[in-house]
């Protein structure tokens, strides 16, 4: 049976109340939120909690267990369902053959499939339930869910309730980080600097964005989502967003406030 799209209209809610009470609702593990500002570029935001399944790539190309994080892209749209998670910049390894890659403890890819997707339009103060069924039984999970949700938001327009939510993630301890350490060398990237001028220069690229990854330790065990909603606080941008993982990604999340889109697919 072909699928169909459903679509559930809620009552509008700030996605920085909304979120934290998802969490509570249904647990953090599999959370993406795709974060927009309100501004013309971040007029959307899409939420999804409690994924149906996760996809895990780990590893580059010569290593063994490595799995291609591309030919998994490929598989999700085979699926169907809502897929939302991230691709690692050193998923390159799988499309560049070059030595300069580098292995990272976090998985190289991590995406998560949710039947249902929250769709907030910021500028016109919207939120939407979104995803697509194919029976019965669908359509009433996904009206069941919108029930829950709706009387989960209505709750929340209540003083008391949005500002415990706020408190309990304002009140979360600094984190204190060990010193910063570059993978690379003040040489290596100045040697890096100069070969990309001379790209430029002879007219093979207009420009080139040179990355360098960085690290730093905690004894703590921060809470990601929490640490979001500061970096949202006090570094708005037009593309935000947290993605928390689950199953054999546990423990792994990205963090992300970006004034720019790298990559749009339709």
């Amino acid at each position: 049976m072909s699928s169909r799209l459903q679509r559930h209209a809620l009552p509008w809610c700030d996605p920085a109340l909304l979120v934290p009470a998802l969490v509570e609702r249904f647990g953090a593990e599999g959370l993406v939120w795709l974060d927009g500002d309100g501004t013309a570029q971040g007029r959307w935001s899409r939420i999804g909690v409690a994924p149906q399944s996760q996809i895990v790539c780990r590893g580059l190309p010569a290593m063994a267990g490595a799995s291609d994080p591309f030919a998994a892209l490929q598989a999700m749209g085979e699926q169907g369902g809502h897929w939302m998670g991230w691709l690692a910049y050193e998923a390159g390894a799988w499309v560049e053959s070059a030595d300069h890659w580098a292995s990272s403890d976090l998985a190289m890819l991590w995406a998560a499939r949710f039947e249902s997707v929250l769709v907030l339009d910021h500028q016109h103060q919207t939120l939407v339930l979104e995803g697509s069924a194919s029976g019965s039984t669908s359509d009433s999970q996904s009206a069941a869910l919108a029930e829950t949700l709706d009387a989960l938001i209505r709750a929340l327009a209540s003083e008391t309730t949005a500002d415990r939510q706020i408190n309990r993630f304002q009140s979360q301890p600094t984190i204190a980080l060990g010193d910063w350490s570059w993978l690379t060398t003040s040489e290596r990237f100045a040697e890096q600097v100069e070969q990309i001028r001379g790209w430029i220069a002879s007219g093979d690229v207009f420009q080139a964005n040179l990355t360098a990854c960085c690290e730093a330790s905690t004894s703590q065990s921060p809470d990601p989502l929490a640490l979001y909603l500061r970096l949202r606080s006090h570094c708005p941008a037009p593309f935000g967003g947290v993605a928390i993982a689950g199953g054999s990604a546990r423990g792994e999340a990205v963090l992300s406030s970006s004034p720019e889109r790298f990559l749009k697919l339709n």
